[in-house]
């Protein structure tokens, strides 16, 4: 799993995005509300590990710090909007701690247009949520610990790429180090260590399909003062070495 930050930081976040035939996209979280619809198709979706199947003309509601992922069959048709809390401040107080119960509801998009101020952006985030109340039951959730583990994931995210350990995050959250150890494995499913190395590598992925930059380089902008540990790292976690995944990526520039 990993933390999507810009979806946790930016005032008024808005963004839509409408894909045919989209594999899919893995397990992460952020401080964002979600609305992930199908349009054409089927889907599988995930949320804090409940598996939803979604079909035409049906959604989900994603809640900001819930944990989800998607796969998707072949040639479905997805629509995405993301949006901070913000732009739907009235919904989101009166809702307070609570997440849903299901959150799979009924919701179609094909005549939906993409919003260009943020007034009407505003408009279509109520009437996604005011869709989603019609038949929503709410559970009580502790926020408190969802909010931590935003603050420890958002602190890796802002210092992976030098001294980033987990004594460093737990002295920034202001609880014991042994406390945050356990509550990061539960709630992600990897060790700290494990989570900043998996980020590095995914960042070192992104760095070469790019080009122009010596391996060495992305080691060090990666967070990797070592480039020996850089290899051995990237050859554990993608079964390739740096330069096999450049040149695969190079040869075959949408599967990677």
């Amino acid at each position: 799993m990993f933390f999507e930050s810009h979806h946790s930081t930016e005032q008024n976040f808005f963004k839509i995005t409408i894909a045919k035939s989209n594999p899919g996209f893995r397990l992460h979280i952020h401080k964002a509300y979600e609305c992930y619809a199908v349009r054409e198709g089927v889907a599988e979706v995930t949320v804090d590990g409940e598996k939803y199947t979604v079909g035409t003309g049906e959604a989900i509601l994603v809640f900001p710090y819930q944990s989800h992922e998607y796969k998707t069959l072949p040639n479905t048709h997805t629509w995405v909007c993301i949006f901070s809390p913000d732009l739907v401040g009235s919904y989101n107080k009166g809702i307070g701690k609570a997440v849903p119960k299901n959150n799979k509801f009924n919701f179609v998009t094909d005549n939906i247009p993409t919003p260009d101020t943020t007034l009407l952006q505003k408009a279509l985030c109520y009437n996604i949520c005011g869709s989603f109340d019609k038949s929503a039951e709410y559970v009580i959730s502790n926020r408190q610990k969802e909010e931590l583990i935003s603050k420890i994931l958002v602190f890796i995210s802002e210092n992976y790429k030098g001294s980033c350990t987990l004594r460093d995050a737990a002295a920034h959250a202001g609880y014991d180090y042994s406390y945050i150890s356990k509550i990061f494995k539960k709630s992600t499913g990897l060790t700290f260590n494990t989570y900043v190395n998996n980020l590095r590598i995914s960042e070192a992925c992104r760095l070469l399909t790019h080009g122009g930059e010596t391996v060495q380089d992305i080691a060090e902008q990666c967070g990797y003062t070592c480039t020996r540990t850089f290899h051995r790292e990237f050859l554990r976690v993608m079964g390739l070495t740096p330069r096999e995944y450049a040149a695969n990526a190079l040869q075959n520039p949408h599967k990677t």
